[in-house]
């Protein structure tokens, strides 16, 4: 049995962890977009936005169809930025929304995009999922340069 193994704690974490600029302000620890939660499923995005907060970044912004927004200012922490996108018959996230998704991470200068949380695994999902990573990550997109890290869970994944 190999005993390599250690208990993290706040300790530890503070040792692997760069050290942060006392003089540093938001705009230099990240700026994070959750993309998730039809109506049924509210919890995911906003469980990944707390965590978000948790781990250190500097801005949490959260997208929600438009049918849900309501619900999501109430249960989201108060630092978050909440907007929300055109949405299907459904409650789910319509086509029309990788534009202004697209838009939004190349305005707000987002460096992480998360995607899947509670999304639902309908077709028009699908391909928003699959427009909006082939636009992010094509060689010739209009947000070249801007360097955006993904973290693809639950739903996401299964949509690719």
């Amino acid at each position: 049995m190999c005993n390599l193994h250690k208990i993290i704690n706040k300790n530890l974490a503070s040792e692997c962890l760069p050290k942060r600029d006392k003089m540093g302000n938001k705009y230099d620890f990240g700026h994070v977009l959750v993309v998730g939660g039809p109506k049924n499923y509210l919890g995911a995005p906003i469980l990944a936005v707390k965590a978000s907060f948790s781990v250190g970044a500097g801005m949490v912004s959260l997208c929600v169809p438009e049918n849900i927004f309501e619900q999501t200012v109430i249960r989201a922490p108060l630092e978050t930025i909440i907007f929300s996108a055109p949405a299907t018959n459904n409650g789910t996230f319509s086509l029309k929304s990788v534009e202004m998704i697209l838009d939004y991470i190349t305005k707000r200068k987002v460096t992480t995009l998360c995607i899947g949380c509670g999304l639902g695994i309908d077709d028009e999902t699908k391909q928003l999922v699959n427009n909006l990573l082939e636009l992010i990550y094509n060689p010739n997109s209009r947000i070249k340069g801007q360097n955006i890290y993904a973290v693809i869970d639950a739903d996401g994944i299964n949509l690719l």
